[in-house]
Order: structure tokens, then sequence, then C-alpha cells
């Protein structure tokens, strides 16, 4: 029999085995999970990085990582199978059967970028985008000339990108200014598009541009239209309407853009001032802002600059002060539109007797007040006055009723306060604006 000291001897001993083989099993097991960690990690490298590739293919994919390097736009993408940039270089590489040159090489990896990071990308505003609606050639071995939306000059190089109305979602890819040399028009209007400022940062190479149309999306910038802008020193057509912008509109931008014909910025949320200098833009043909919130005076307009203004639409903001006598140098204008804007007071000047070709005018429920001035009988194209809900008095100028009476216009238009001004019904307003003279002459009001 043993005594006590033995067996406590044994018993520890026991344990102490046991615990080194089980240390010994754990280190094992340790060792065995590390090396599989090590070799899934070497796996997902080899994804990313694509060490997998041909010759061939590393060949075209050093070639496009220069030429993006060469314009300061990153190539990571190009080595990640989840990025954008891997789409269009593999469908490029698959599809080089007709070896292009090295400028169509760029120039369809460009539009590649485009279609990858416009087709079903998620945003915050488009949880389930869908894809494109047309497609029309696209990723095809067709030459991309013959692409829908896509038209390019003579010389085979893309000038034009008409991608209005597709359902693209995600954003206009930094790719993009590989067409720099000869993209003059990018139109992606009316789309389900999402960029922030940043993301417009490759408009400061784009020096070509002369229309960007790219309404009806979700741009978004706190600080008012994208100062990148100002490199387009050719833009023509800008037109941001319906997106959102917030912020002030920056005035030394628009002394850049001194070729500006038609500039839409409506329904966004910007504040402040309009620029001065946007009132110095004498190429300017049309002029959306309504439906913002900006506050500001018509004194932009006394630069006696905007002679080819065709539209003026300012529509919904904080307009303060006076219409300026100076609007009757506005000699092209064909529709004048400023309503809304309880700010806006003092009399109609006579001066807008000199807008001869003046075909509608809108100024309704400001504080505009005094007599209606005759000199709008001047206006023998007139088809649309609309001055209710204003202090005005007085009497319309048979002139005026007969000219517009007289139109063909299908919406013809007449409608003034008839209990402060005399108009009368049928034989001369179309119909009353104030509530009173509308329910005492109620089927005359059409």
């Amino acid at each position: 029999m043993m005594s006590p000291e033995e067996i406590m001897h044994r018993s520890s001993m026991g344990s102490s085995g046991r615990f080194s083989c089980s240390r010994r099993n754990r280190f094992i097991i340790i060792g065995a999970v590390s090396l599989l960690v090590i070799v899934l990690i070497g796996v997902i490298i080899g994804v990313s990085v694509g060490d997998d590739l041909s010759p061939e293919m590393k060949a075209m994919r050093d070639e496009l990582s220069k030429a993006l390097n060469a314009v300061g736009v990153s190539d990571t993408g190009l080595y990640d199978k989840n990025n954008y940039q891997w789409d269009a270089f593999v469908w490029l590489f698959e599809n080089n059967g007709q070896t292009y040159g090295r400028s169509q090489l760029l120039q369809r990896f460009a539009l590649g970028c485009f279609y990858h990071s416009t087709y079903k990308m998620e945003n915050m505003y488009t949880p389930t985008p869908p894809g494109w609606r047309l497609k029309g050639n696209w990723m095809t071995v067709e030459n991309e000339c013959n692409w829908r939306g896509i038209e390019c000059n003579a010389g085979g190089k893309v000038n034009q990108i008409q991608m209005g109305g597709n359902y693209l979602t995600g954003k206009v890819p930094m790719e993009i200014v590989l067409l720099r040399e000869h993209l003059d028009t990018l139109n992606v209007t009316t789309n389900l598009l999402y960029m922030e400022y940043e993301d417009m940062k490759f408009f400061e190479q784009m020096t070509k541009l002369q229309h960007v149309v790219m309404d009806d999306n979700y741009i978004r910038s706190d600080n008012g239209v994208p100062t990148y802008l100002g490199a387009c020193t050719d833009l023509k057509t800008l037109q941001l309407s319906y997106n959102v912008l917030y912020g002030q509109l920056d005035n030394d931008l628009f002394h850049k853009l001194s070729n500006l014909e038609h500039l839409e910025i409506e329904s966004n949320f910007l504040t402040g001032d309009m620029p001065n200098s946007i009132g110095k833009l004498k190429e300017l043909v049309y002029l959306y802002a309504r439906r913002n919130s900006m506050s500001f005076n018509l004194d932009f307009l006394k630069a006696g600059k905007l002679n080819n203004l065709f539209a003026l639409w300012l529509d919904g903001n904080e307009v303060t002060g006076t219409i300026p006598t100076e609007i009757g140098q506005l000699t092209g204008l064909a529709s004048l539109s400023i309503t809304n804007s309880t700010e806006l007071s003092g009399p109609i000047p006579t001066e807008i007797g000199k807008l001869t070709d003046l075909r509608r005018l809108w100024l309704y429920n400001n504080a505009l007040s005094g007599a209606i001035p005759t000199e709008l009988s001047e206006l023998p194209k007139l088809e649309v006055l609309e001055l209710q809900n204003n202090n005005l008095e007085g009497e319309i100028p048979t002139t005026v009723c007969a000219n517009i009476l007289t139109q063909t216009y299908i919406h013809k238009a007449l409608i003034v306060d008839c209990g402060k001004v005399e108009c009368p019904l049928g034989t001369c307003c179309t119909k009353c604006g104030d509530d009173n003279a509308n329910s005492q002459n109620g089927n005359l009001a059409n």
C-alpha cells in the first residue's frame, strides 16, 4: 500500500503529463489555423492584385496604369477585382481581338469605366438600382462610335456622351479625363446619379467641354455650383437644375465662364446673392434660377451686358428692391418671370415697353405698386401678361388687350386684380386674379 505522500506524488505527476499533452495539442491546432489563415491571405492577395495574369494582360494593365497616372487618376482599381476599373480592364482585354491602337484602347477603357461606374450602382437615394434602360452596343466589340449615345468626330474620337434618361446610377468616373482632348458634350440629364462635390474634380481637366447637362440627378454640393467647372472656359451650356446644391454661387466662377449661353440652376437649395458676374455674361441667352432660397436684388441687370438674353426666370426666391429701369436694355428678352417675391416692390418701369420681342411677362404675387404703364401697348408680340396679387391700379390699355386676344398661342392669358385694375373680362382680361372679382364674374373668368 502506498503512503499518502506517494499517492500525492503520483497524482501530481499524472496531472502534469496530461497538461503537457493538452498544451502540445493546442500548439498544433494554433499552428494549423495560422497556416490556414496565411494561405487564405495569400489567395486573397493573389486575387486582388491579379498575380495570375498572363504576360499580355499585365502589359495592357501597365499601359492603362501609365495613362491614368499621367492624368492624376488613381490606378488602384486595376488591381482590385471588385472595382469598376478592373471590370473595364478585363472586358477590354477580352475584346482586344482587333488590336486597338493606344488612343482607341484608352478611349474604350474610359467608356468601359463610365459603364461599370454607372450601371446598377447603389447609393443613398437608390438602394435597389435598375440597370440601364437601353444599352445599344455598349460593351461589345462594335466600334464605340456606334454605341448608343456616343458621338464621334471625323477622326473617330468621342466628342459627345448623350446618356439622358437612361437610369444611370453611381457617378461619372474620373477616368473620363482620358477623353479630355476631344469631349465637348457631357449629357447625363434625368438619371439617378449621386455625386458629391469632390466627385466632380474631373472637370478641372475637361477644358474642351462646351455643354454640361446634369440636371435632375442627385448632384450634391454645399458650396453652390462646383468651382471645378471654372476650368471649362469654353462652356456654353450648364444645366444643374433639380439637384441637391446648397450654399452660395461663386462670383469668380462666372467671371471664368464668360462664354455661357445657357445657365439652369432651378429647384436646388441655393442661398445668398445673385453674383454680379452673371450680369456680365454677354453671350447669355437663358437664365433659369427659379425655386431656390436665394436673396438678392436686381442690380446684376444694371451692367447692361445681357443684350442676348431671351429668357429670365427668377421665381420663388427672395427678390428685393425694385425692377431697375435698365431692364429696358435687355432688348432680346422674350420671356420674363419674377413671381412670388413679396419684397419686390415699386412700379413696373416704363422702359419695359422697349422690349419689343417680349412675349410672356409674369410678375404676379409680388408687392408691385402704381399704375400699369401704357408703354405695354408697345409690345406687339405679347401673349401672356399676369400681374395679379400686387398693389397695382389703373387700367389695362386697350391695345394690350387687343394684342393678347388676337394671338394664336393656346395658353395666352391676361390676368390682373380686377377689383383694382380696370380690365373687362372677355373683351380684355381672360381671368381675374383677385378672389372677389372671380366670384362676381364667375362665368366670364375663362
